[in-house]
């Protein structure tokens, strides 16, 4: 078949539930030959590339290509945002990327979760906190990796917040909530370039993110209080 629509939700299938790579590959290809033109297609193939290939100046071209089809559709903008952040180091493209993806959808939890992480690395706490508490308030019940991302931002950069996020993200994590494989090492290297006083409980907080071993934790008066 032809159909790109087919052969896309095809290699999504082979991806997500099926786990077969070499074949979703080709289904994206096929997909993609088919109706050169579809951004959600050409989006899901350049996240493809990037999270299964590691095949990151091909994953580039296609978010380029994806965005070029259709410059609205939030979740590609959002993210190429989040590549060029994470991956390229390029925080200016990735701030303009972000801000044109929250144009196209302003209640994306993900994306703004995403932006508030890259304005925090960057010391811009007070957008970054409306940003925040917008992706908090957003997010789906099964967002809980993000409010858990999110209220460790505000526990780490935001002394108002300290309190009531540290008791979220304890309450979270109670619950067997982890961020996986997510990088929070841009916020700890701005803490240790601050000389934060706080620098280990939130690396071991965010160990504990990644691990879900709160045991770790108990060493910290500050948490123990919460």
């Amino acid at each position: 078949p032809t159909n790109a629509t087919t052969l896309g939700n095809y290699a999504l299938f082979l991806e997500a539930i099926r786990g077969n790579i070499n074949q979703a590959e080709q289904m994206y290809q096929r997909a993609i030959n088919a109706d050169p033109t579809n951004a959600t297609f050409l989006g899901a193939y350049a996240s493809f590339l990037k999270n299964i290939r590691g095949d990151m100046n091909q994953a580039e071209q296609l978010f380029q290509r994806a965005i070029k089809a259709d410059p609205t559709n939030a979740r590609n903008l959002g993210t190429y945002a989040a590549f060029l952040h994470t991956v390229r180091g390029d925080m200016d493209q990735a701030q303009q990327m972000y801000q044109q993806a929250i144009t196209a959808d302003p209640t994306n939890a993900n994306i703004l979760a995403n932006y508030a992480h890259l304005l925090f690395t960057k010391s811009d706490d007070s957008k970054a906190i409306i940003l925040a508490e917008q992706a908090i308030n957003l997010a789906d019940d099964d967002e809980r990796h993000l409010l858990a991302e999110c209220h460790f931002y505000l526990l780490a950069h935001s002394p108002e917040h300290r309190k009531d996020s540290g008791r979220a993200l304890k309450a979270l994590l109670a619950e067997g909530v982890t961020t996986g494989d997510w990088s929070f090492e841009m916020n700890l290297e701005r803490l240790r370039r601050e000389a934060d006083p706080r620098l280990e409980l939130l690396e071991a907080a965010a160990r504990t993110l990644e691990d879900g071993d709160m045991a770790r934790l108990d060493a910290f008066e500050e948490w123990r209080d919460l």
